[in-house]
């Protein structure tokens, strides 16, 4: 989560400049996970909170889409619970492969002081855009 410093950012908490937050698996073992479950005709899905961690799960799904096709992904309707940290373009990109993002866009008013404190004013402003994107509303599904 952001307030316990765990989710995964591009660059260090406002608050706690040596921290990243941590990633559990890498873009390759995410990938492979996405390439495996495709292939098993199943659904794959990632708890994903934090920009770095939305951006390794999406470079996932493209690199499973420029492998097998997007309509054999878009099939699976794999997920990616949480992420809240999704740019606009990939919203996007989850749209057109038909991964769900399984978003809780009441967070940021529960996070409260906590999560503005420990992120940077500009990476709010650039994520956090639940519902902006018009295919991004399509995909939405309730929290």
């Amino acid at each position: 989560s952001i307030g316990s410093h765990t989710a995964a950012l591009a660059r260090p908490y406002d608050d706690l400049p040596d921290c990243c937050g941590t990633r559990y698996l890498t873009e390759d073992e995410l990938t492979a996970h996405v390439r495996a479950c495709t292939s098993a005709g199943i659904q794959a899905g990632f708890h994903v909170i934090g920009d770095a961690a939305t951006t390794a799960a999406v470079a996932a799904f493209e690199a499973v889409a420029a492998e097998v096709g997007g309509p054999v992904l878009a099939a699976r309707g794999h997920r990616l619970e949480h992420g809240e940290s999704l740019t606009v373009a990939q919203a996007e990109v989850l749209s057109r492969y038909g991964v769900i993002a399984s978003m809780q866009p009441s967070f940021d008013a529960l996070w409260g002081r906590g999560g503005r404190d420990v992120r940077a004013a500009a990476r709010q402003r650039r994520t956090g855009r639940c519902g902006r994107s018009p295919s991004a509303r399509r995909r939405r599904s309730a929290g």
